[in-house]
């Protein structure tokens, strides 16, 4: 059976970290959906529908790989749409910790095992955090630097920098 890979999250926005993580999942599975999942309890720096929008111009060039959209958990989530795999990457040990806590959530709710892939190590300072800091601060130079270039203007026509 083919696996069917989900990578999940807020990407708010997508980050070059989190084009890596998709690209080396689209060269190695062939199908991959990117989750935006919607957490009410979180403030987002982007409207989801340019979220969706960034996410789109980013992946475009890649087959087999989508976007899909649910405010639920993950875990429920990938049940019910057919997924057997669930892919998150991470920067540090911190990370790992942490990801681990949310792999084991995962695999005991809805019995999808989760990969835990490595972020390449050039990309460790990517977050999408700083992104957030790099706006407040109006550093075009840093955006650039952390965002997929296939985004990059339409953010910063978005953040009119």
């Amino acid at each position: 059976m083919s696996e069917k890979v989900l990578i999940a999250g807020t990407f708010d926005p997508i980050t070059r970290g989190h084009l890596d993580l998709i690209e080396r999942a689209a060269a190695e599975y062939p199908q991959v959906s990117v989750g935006v999942f919607v957490n009410a309890e979180k403030t987002c720096l982007l409207p989801l529908s340019l979220r969706l929008r960034l996410i789109e111009l980013a992946v475009a060039p890649r087959a087999g790989t989508d976007v899909v959209v649910s405010d639920g958990y993950t875990a429920d989530f990938a049940k019910a749409h057919g997924y057997t795999l669930l892919l998150r990457g991470y920067r540090d040990e911190r990370d790992l910790a942490y990801e681990n806590e949310i792999a084991a959530f995962n695999l005991a709710r809805a019995g999808i095992p989760t990969r835990l892939v490595r972020a390449d190590p050039a990309l460790t300072s990517v977050s999408s955090t700083r992104v957030r800091e790099a706006v407040a601060a109006k550093d075009k130079a840093a955006l650039a630097a952390l965002v997929p270039p296939a985004c990059l203007d339409e953010l910063l026509a978005y953040l009119r920098l």
